[in-house]
């Protein structure tokens, strides 16, 4: 039996990370979820800065790729400048940028 690929969906738990390497090999694409990504960003920042690391977040992941990632990685830097538990809870500007197939970009971690 031939098994095509498909993105997957996860929460951080690498129990479940390790049934889609056992049933779809450890290349298979994986995405975290958006919203506990941004929850755990937002959750180590001052209130007055949510709403907008909030808004430059989602704007990045309605962009092309590549523009996108731009995007993150100059947020990724400023929030690692600024705070960096909340840098770290993305763990990286990868991480941060997850994204639908048709964006183009998809973790695997």
């Amino acid at each position: 039996m031939k098994i095509g690929r498909s993105l997957c969906d996860r929460y951080g738990s690498k129990a479940l990370r390790a049934a889609i390497n056992a049933v779809f090999g450890g290349h298979q694409p994986v995405q975290r979820c958006r919203a506990h990504k941004l929850r755990n960003v937002l959750d180590y920042l001052p209130k007055e800065d949510k709403a907008q690391v909030k808004s430059l977040m989602r704007s990045a992941w309605k962009l092309p790729a590549e523009q996108g990632m731009a995007r993150i990685k100059k947020l990724a830097a400023w929030l690692d400048q600024n705070y960096p538990q909340a840098a770290a809870s993305g763990s990286d500007p990868q991480s941060l940028c997850d994204r639908q197939p048709k964006g183009g970009v998809v973790t695997s971690n």
